[in-house]
């Protein structure tokens, strides 16, 4: 019942983060090369730290610098998006994926949590759109496989609450008892 599903959203959450924290570093690592002026490289470094010591608001400060002086620097808007993630400031952590899937095409990560983004919103079209994008492109692992078990849930639930609404008079009755 209720405890089950909550223990289902407690073990997204704790693989949701070991995720970011692995793919976070994969994701800085992949980009790092990118052209930047050296002032963007300066605040998205100061940034990365913050964020990697969980200083969300102080990280935020620094990669908006980092984006605001090196517009395509795709990673910083990734960990911008991250940090906002984090502090569940969902829709400017979408503003800050839109950024980093035009400059880093090739990597689902902003994907996925652009999706898990607008999920949290409850803007469920987004969110599959997202999802299905990670499915096509993310190697077979742990974030391919989230993402499908997040559409899923999405897909599923529709089915489920029709077979709800359709079977709701005849349960109600199958419990009335006939003396």
């Amino acid at each position: 019942g209720k405890s089950g599903f909550n223990m289902k959203k407690i073990f997204f959450g704790v693989l949701i983060l070991l995720l970011a924290s692995r793919l976070s570093v994969s994701f800085a690592a992949s980009t790092l090369g990118k052209p930047a002026s050296g002032k963007a490289e300066i605040a998205f470094s100061r940034g990365l730290l913050d964020y990697q010591k969980g200083k969300y608001p102080q990280a935020q400060q620094q990669l908006i610098h980092a984006v605001e002086l090196n517009p395509e620097h795709g990673a910083a808007a990734y960990f911008l998006g991250m940090a906002f993630f984090h502090t569940e400031n969902y829709p400017e952590a979408i503003t800050a994926f839109n950024k980093a899937v035009v400059y880093s095409k090739a990597d689902p990560n902003p994907f996925f949590y652009r999706g898990l983004s607008h999920y949290r919103l409850g803007e469920t079209r987004s969110a599959e759109t997202d999802f299905e994008k990670v499915v096509s492109t993310a190697p077979d692992g742990p974030l391919k496989d989230l993402a499908q078990s997040y559409l899923r849930g999405l897909k599923g639930p529709r089915d489920l609450q029709g077979l709800k609404n359709d079977t709701a008079a005849p349960s109600k009755t199958w419990f009335v008892s006939s003396t």
